[in-house]
């Protein structure tokens, strides 16, 4: 329910008293799907985290943050030190914008695995945090503006169909009218109820609990799990919440991974004991070549010369063997090439025997393991149980998915710069991570990165920005020790890369060149 419409009003509300007048300092993002907004008033900070993945959608209020040096990114400069005016929810609506001088609006669009921040100015779209939500790309404010009727006129036009008024009662409402007897009331004492329940919406305590691997925000108690939050702040509501849910989150995906790992390797384990075991079967039941030498050497007198094949008394079973012989071999050499290769069986034999016992330890390890990971209560046990059990580089490492990006990271006057890591990630950073307006810069006629520095809408780059950064494409280049370098400036949509091109190659069909010495960032 902490996307829900009730409470997002809240919070939209305490939020307006406490942050009025106040500027936005920084507005970032350093990973995936996060937004970071510094707030300050004089000495004042507030910090505003926004972590729209699918998973998680929600937000948070740190008391403070601190920006990494690399791999950030600024979002919405056009608000930065712009002051705020009023912070205010859509009536009916899990979404609320503020609103800052010069017309800038900032829409918080709370729909769960669909939540989005979106910028307008004077209600004209500028810019989008989440950019591959394409419906977004053509949403409007006045899309999501929903005033509904909500009088007791309205509700009897409604026949009592009180969704018809409140769209944003959510399944916990639901069936607390039905206990209520809400369908056989007459239409004043329904009316009652809902109002009732509007007031316990609107003012009554914000409940968070932990109910199994679940974390809940509610309006209503449940009384089911531990209670981790109970009052009327919905600020400190919001941040129990978010640091349970983290906490339970990321415990539950660390298990699952880790549990996913290790049960895979059990299986592999047991199936290679299945087949270690058919092995020994057939080594140890077949015919043994130290009982076919043996015979041999009981029985040179009857072996032909130069025969592929002789059948002798066995008298170890009593009955006659076929027995294959090279024939360039004596019948006493016949006989040492199966002992020789007796002598290997039984070292294979042993060597399956001995791989067999290892893997029994160490698939009674994994479960060991197992099963006490199933029972751990934190990330950092965990953690330790893999370490104590000699598993950590078998588990962590293999489940351990980076986001390694082509490009580091850079700030030049408040534009994101991007500098490529290789031939390769030069490729990748303009097919992938650039967009047309993007300003590339690279070193003219030798090899170096290819720089982007980022477009920021309505806002011309500034001459001594371009130069600046040309001296960091000069630096990142086999001229970097020049005293003066040309460095090819243009727009991202001037650059071409065709197929018959070698990694890092690209072709300029507009440019213009300036002259710098190269600067390191």
């Amino acid at each position: 329910m902490h996307n829900n419409y009730f409470f997002i009003n809240r919070l939209a509300h305490q939020l307006d008293e406490k942050l009025k007048g106040w500027k936005l300092g920084s507005c970032f993002s350093q990973q995936r799907d996060e937004l970071i907004m510094g707030f300050y008033l004089e000495r004042k900070e507030f910090y505003f985290r926004a972590n729209l993945a699918p998973d998680v959608s929600t937000l948070s209020f740190p008391e403070d943050f601190a920006r990494s040096k690399k791999n950030t990114v600024t979002l919405f400069s056009e608000i930065l030190e712009k002051q705020i005016l009023e912070i205010k929810c859509l009536p009916n609506e899990r979404s609320f914008i503020i609103f800052f001088e010069g017309g800038f609006q900032l829409l918080f669009k709370l729909h769960g695995s669909q939540s989005n921040i979106l910028l307008f100015q004077n209600e004209e779209r500028r810019e989008l945090f989440r950019n591959n939500l394409s419906k977004d790309q053509d949403l409007g404010i006045s899309d999501l503006q929903r005033d509904i009727d909500q009088s007791f006129e309205a509700l009897e036009a409604a026949e009592g169909d009180y969704f018809k008024l409140y769209p944003t009662f959510g399944k916990q409402v639901k069936n607390l009218l039905e206990k209520e007897g809400y369908p056989g009331l007459e239409r004043a004492k329904q009316w009652k109820l809902l109002k009732l329940i509007i007031e316990q919406l609107n003012n009554g305590p914000i409940y968070v609990r932990q109910e199994e691997q679940k974390v809940k925000l509610t309006l209503f108690d449940t009384e089911v799990g531990e209670l981790i939050y109970e009052g009327h702040d919905p600020i400190a509501a919001i941040n129990a919440y978010y640091y349970q849910f983290s906490r339970t989150h990321w415990l539950e995906k660390e298990r699952g991974r880790n549990l996913k790992k290790l049960k895979q390797d059990i299986d592999k384990g047991y199936a290679y004991i299945t087949n270690n075991e058919e092995k020994l079967e057939g080594l140890k039941g077949g015919i043994s070549y130290q009982h076919i030498g043996d015979i041999l050497m009981a029985n040179l007198h009857q072996v032909p010369e130069r025969a592929t094949e002789v059948s002798l008394f066995n008298f170890y079973t009593n009955k006659d063997l076929k027995i294959k012989l090279k024939k360039d071999l004596s019948p006493q050499r016949n006989a040492e090439q199966y002992y020789r290769k007796a002598k290997n069986q039984r070292l294979e034999i042993e060597n399956i025997e001995g791989n067999m016992a290892a893997k029994m330890e160490e698939l009674e390890n994994l479960e060991l393991a197992v099963g006490e990971i199933q029972d751990a209560e934190s990330i950092k046990e965990i953690r330790k149980i893999l370490k104590d059990h000699q598993l950590e580089n078998n588990a962590q490492k293999q489940n351990k998915k980076q986001v390694i990006l082509p490009y580091n990271s850079y700030e030049c006057m408040g534009f994101d710069v991007w500098v490529g890591k290789n031939p390769k990630a030069n490729d990748k950073l303009i097919g992938q991570y650039a967009f047309k307006e993007d300003l590339w810069l690279h070193a003219k006629d030798v090899p170096g990165s290819h720089l982007l520095i980022k477009h920021q809408a309505g806002k011309p780059f500034p001459k001594d920005v371009i130069e600046k950064v040309a001296g960091w494409a000069a630096f990142f280049s086999k001229r970097k020790t020049d005293s003066l370098c040309p460095v090819s400036v243009t727009p991202r949509k001037y650059i071409r890369k065709t197929k018959d091109l070698e990694a890092g190659k690209v072709i300029i069909d507009r440019e213009e060149v300036v002259l710098v010495p190269p600067q390191k960032p």
